[in-house]
């Protein structure tokens, strides 16, 4: 038995994080079945705090063993929550389950076991890997949400083909987009770890790697991606200290819209602004984030409508 506190969040936001404080209790049957079953604490054990919004009333889930090896999982979500806060556009998918219930949870961990599996059984023939840290310093986030009315397939297809990123991602800047390493992570090809090289004549830009992952499932999709300067990949890769290389993910999260067949856009960017973590963050630093998401967005909608269409 263990106390726990936990976070659940949508990638928006428009959806407020639901925190949960609770207790999970597992035991595993004579007939090889696992339980495990959450419930809220409330105020027990002194916690009290604004964690009244979200309680979770006996939920979890059972695990069986099947004759071939695979395992059978029953998931039950039973929350009580207010969802007065949930902005109009994100109810839809609050409701039915996909959001937060049960349905997220067994694909998520579908999706998960089969990355699992997929890494466990591939040899990566990449000698060591290293990690990189984010970037120290005052960093800003930036995000909106937005619908539009194309498939979240077609949506996740689009962002994740790298012939038509010069439609969408400033990076670019009219660069050609090369393929330089990729590793599956599941039976969907979307389901992958990419090294992109951006190919521009501007010398800036000509020294730009892009480590990249996408995921998938039908209760939602994620296109991540971070900037990787060559010099500071290579001095790491030769022993130097992984803070060396600044790693700041931005990326989309597509999510569906289930009355419609539409899909629900999470655009969010990271950008480093001082790279002094004592400095201030001033109200001009906000404009240029401001104006990327704006171009990304509109750049964003002018090719999936043109696509739609054809």
């Amino acid at each position: 038995m263990d106390v726990m506190t936990a976070e659940f969040q949508v990638p928006s936001p428009l959806v407020p994080t639901r925190e949960s404080y609770f207790v999970r209790y597992c035991k595993h049957h004579v007939d090889g079945t696992w339980a495990v079953v959450d419930v809220s604490l409330d105020n027990q054990l002194g916690y009290t705090s604004a964690l009244k919004s979200c309680q979770r009333r006996p939920s979890g889930c059972l695990i069986q063993e099947m004759p071939n090896g695979y395992s059978k999982v029953t998931w039950v979500e039973h929350v009580q929550v207010d969802e007065r806060r949930v902005h109009n556009l994100y109810k839809q998918l609050v409701n039915s389950g996909l959001a937060f219930g049960a349905k997220k949870w067994v694909a998520t961990l579908y999706r998960q076991c089969e990355r699992l599996a997929r890494a466990s059984a591939t040899s990566i023939p990449t000698g060591e890997v290293y990690g990189m840290n984010a970037s120290g310093g005052i960093v800003l986030t930036a995000a909106t949400s937005f619908r539009l009315p194309v498939r979240p397939t077609r949506v996740f297809k689009f962002l994740c083909d790298k012939n038509s990123r010069n439609q969408r991602d400033i990076l670019c800047n009219g660069g050609v987009v090369q393929e330089m390493a990729h590793i599956a992570n599941g039976r969907d090809t979307g389901n992958c770890v990419s090294l992109l090289r951006i190919n521009s004549a501007d010398s800036r830009q000509s020294n730009m790697l892009i480590r990249q992952e996408s995921c998938t499932d039908h209760t939602a999709s994620y296109v991540i991606y971070a900037p990787l300067d060559i010099v500071s990949v290579n001095a790491v890769l030769s022993g130097s200290d992984p803070d060396y290389a600044a790693l700041l993910p931005s990326g989309c999260a597509i999510l569906p819209e289930p009355e419609t067949g539409g899909s629900m856009l999470t655009v969010a960017f990271q950008f480093l602004v001082d790279s002094v973590p004592t400095a201030r963050l001033s109200q001009g630093s906000t404009a240029p984030a401001k104006n990327i998401i704006v171009r990304t967005v509109e750049q964003m909608k002018a090719s999936l409508s043109l696509d739609n269409e054809a």
